[in-house]
């Protein structure tokens, strides 16, 4: 298998907060954002993962559910959804004790499915879409696979022991995102 034979898996919730902190941008064409992480090596597939917005029945998780369906819609795309739930925190700021919504399972699921592309030999080089340091000890199991990895995500939001373990670092700050934005279809990443 050739290393330009890519894989791409993108952490959907960690990708839009940091689109909406570091570029202060919700819209993305992925096509055009996936076009630009392979770099014209042969893209195998895309695997996105998220989970679905809460409460149901409110317009952000419809507009959240029409983004899911667009993105099933896309080729090589496969959306794989984990789940949310609610945790008590209590903020220092204000004192007080409050619901909020936990994402469930995700990173768990990438990081099983990474591992299992490496090891079938579907690909050589994967491409995380994803800071957090979560992933480091499976990228560094991926390696030892003779498997290049990528990680693509801010400057701002890279766990540095993530940054040391990939192979290559794709900064977003760097690549041209707002181009994405110029061309259709555009589409609100969902919440």
């Amino acid at each position: 298998m050739s290393s330009d034979e890519v894989i791409i898996f993108i952490d959907g919730s960690n990708l839009y907060h940091s689109l909406k902190r570091g570029l202060k941008m919700k819209k993305l064409n992925l096509s055009k954002f996936v076009e630009m992480l392979t770099n014209k090596r042969k893209l195998k597939e895309v695997n996105y993962y998220n989970a679905p917005k809460v409460p149901a029945g409110t317009e952000a998780a419809e507009i959240h559910r029409r983004f899911i369906e667009y993105v099933k819609s896309l080729p090589k795309f496969k959306v794989k959804l984990g789940k949310i739930s609610r945790k008590t925190k209590f903020c220092f700021a204000c004192e007080k004790y409050s619901k909020v919504a936990v994402e469930k399972k995700v990173d768990v699921m990438i990081a099983t499915d990474m591992f299992a592309a490496a090891i079938s030999g579907k690909c050589g080089t994967i491409i995380l879409v994803s800071g957090d340091n979560d992933f480091t000890y499976v990228v560094s199991e991926i390696k030892k696979l003779d498997i290049d990895v990528e990680v693509a995500c801010f400057r701002n939001s890279l766990a540095a022991e993530l940054r040391g373990s990939a192979t290559h670092v794709i900064t977003l700050d760097k690549l041209k995102l707002d181009e994405t934005c110029k061309r259709k279809p555009l589409t609100e990443l969902g919440f």
